[in-house]
């Protein structure tokens, strides 16, 4: 199966900051919209949106899968490089 991206977030990277459990559950839910597990966690600030020609990845690549599959069960971020991203792209 395929999906496709028209668009990335930048991070601003340099401006994040940790925050406790606490000060993540006074920000819901209007921007956190599930139950925070952790006791500390990284904030970040995204740009608009970059629009993107339409790539349409392999979901079902090898490399891809199990990245997927844990995405859609923890709904959690998940980190993939460059070169792996280009190897998925049809």
């Amino acid at each position: 199966s395929e999906f496709e991206q028209t668009y990335i977030y930048p991070i601003h990277t340099e401006k994040g900051r940790i925050v406790s459990k606490k000060e993540l559950l006074e920000l819901k839910p209007k921007k956190y919209p599930s139950n925070p597990s952790s006791d500390q966690y990284f904030i970040f600030d995204l740009d608009k949106p970059k629009e993107l020609d339409p790539f349409v990845f392999d979901k079902g690549h090898e490399l891809l899968k199990d990245k997927v599959a844990q995405l859609e069960k923890v709904k959690m971020p998940f980190t993939i490089t460059l070169w792996e991203l280009a190897q998925i792209r049809k």
